[in-house]
């Protein structure tokens, strides 16, 4: 993780710690830990936000990349307001938008691929994890992500292997 953005991390969790309550900072934090490959801890924290959050968040950063200003971080916020909508194919296009401005970010591919894989497009979803998974082999979410591609395809040897190697990170996370 890039120190700006641990920097950044360090920022938004003070910020929530500070205010639990606000659907702002909590939506905040959630995004640090999205598109730092914190899956878990963000989709923890997401499920705090109120659904209705989401108007606020596509109002919001919609504005900013409407008036192409927007950074690659606020194309992703945009991209959740957009999935949390069920607009997926806007989302999709904002995550597009964000390998644009910042073409390794692993984990825009990630959620292109997990929506291409809500809609039924297993295949593309594969490709998208693994163009991911070439630029960051331990991407642990993207390893389980790929693993669900595998098993919807009828591939279930390659679903398992996936599953291992999710499994082996686990534990390398689990002993730091």
């Amino acid at each position: 993780i890039p120190e700006d953005l641990v920097l950044e991390g360090k920022q938004k969790k003070a910020d929530y710690k500070k205010h639990p309550d606000s659907p702002e900072a909590t939506f905040e934090l959630a995004m640090n830990y999205a598109y730092t490959g914190r899956i878990e801890k963000g989709w923890e924290i997401l499920k705090k936000v109120p659904p209705s959050y989401a108007n606020t968040v596509v109002s919001v950063y919609g504005s900013k990349v409407a008036s192409g200003n927007g950074t690659w971080k606020d194309h992703f916020k945009l991209a959740f307001g957009y999935y949390f909508k069920e607009k997926k194919e806007d989302a999709k296009n904002e995550f597009k938008e964000v390998l644009k401005l910042q073409p390794k970010q692993v984990w825009a591919m990630g959620f292109i691929g997990l929506i291409e894989g809500d809609q039924g497009h297993n295949q593309v979803a594969i490709e998208w994890c693994k163009k991911a998974l070439s630029i960051e082999p331990n991407a642990t979410a993207i390893h389980f992500l790929l693993a669900e591609g595998y098993r919807r395809t009828g591939n279930y040897f390659g679903g398992v292997g996936e599953i291992m190697i999710v499994g082996r990170l686990k534990t390398e996370e689990a002993a730091k």
